[in-house]
């Protein structure tokens, strides 16, 4: 049995490419823009910066969010309690953030490419300023050359959200309170950890722990193969409540 490296995406079949991490760990990365796989993880990445946090890759595939206007447009199901939660703290984060925030956040539009990238992309352009009516020259520093080459998405997206009429700008984020998001419960035999030992690093991350599902739970961990063939009776409740989905590689990555 064959058990290379795949030369293409499982997902959409577009061609897989090694990039390394400056931590020096080697990735699969798929080069179709298009990849609903990719698109997701980009729109879990630009949630974070925005400081939305507990919503998963699975998660964003049940509740159909894929791109940026799916984001924007989304509606919730007004019986689903954490879809309505999650719209809530959206406003408060996305709405209401720092014209500055958000334009450091667009670097999740661009791959391997952070904040401080972006800051100082910012700084030496005054992209902001300008109101990007004038796009800098080609750079020979290879992370200013990549914003550059995405910069259209950049303004696309930015300009999107700003000239919304829904937004704010205001100069500081209100944090919410609702600490609905707080509770999480495991289902399936996890692969690189004890049940013991993933609850007790869910409670040194500020989780309380729950041992079932119901409509109060804020994130579901499931082990990775349990996310593969039928699902178990727990994920199936928590896919028709609504509730926030994590795979077991997504919360050791927290």
């Amino acid at each position: 049995m064959n058990l290379g490296i795949p030369d293409c995406c499982p997902v959409c079949g577009g061609k897989l490419e090694i990039l390394e991490s400056k931590d020096g760990i080697k990735n699969l990365f798929c080069t179709n823009p298009n990849c609903s796989c990719r698109t997701n993880e980009t729109m879990t990445s630009f949630m974070e910066k925005l400081g939305v946090m507990g919503v998963s890759n699975a998660t964003l595939s049940d509740w159909n969010i894929h791109t940026l206007d799916d984001l924007i447009n989304f509606v919730p199901d007004p019986a689903r309690k954490n879809e309505v939660k999650f719209t809530k703290e959206l406003g408060n984060k996305l709405w209401k953030c720092p014209p500055r925030k958000l334009f450091l956040a667009m670097s999740a539009f661009v791959y391997g490419i952070g904040e401080k990238e972006m800051d100082k992309f910012d700084e030496k352009f005054h992209l902001l300023d300008t109101d990007f009516a004038c796009p800098p020259q080609v750079s020979s520093y290879v992370k200013e050359q990549a914003i550059i080459e995405n910069l259209d998405t950049i303004i696309g997206n930015y300009r999107r959200i700003v000239n919304d009429p829904r937004f704010a700008g205001v100069d500081e984020v209100k944090e919410t309170s609702d600490d609905s998001m707080g509770t999480i419960c495991f289902t399936g035999k996890l692969e690189t950890m004890t049940r013991s030992v993933a609850q007790a690093k869910a409670k040194e991350l500020g989780y309380k722990i729950a041992d079932s599902v119901s409509k109060d739970l804020g994130t579901l961990v499931v082990a990775d193969a349990g996310l593969q063939g039928a699902p178990s009776s727990k994920l199936k409740k928590a896919r028709q409540l609504g509730i926030c989905i994590m795979s077991e590689t997504e919360f050791n990555n927290l």
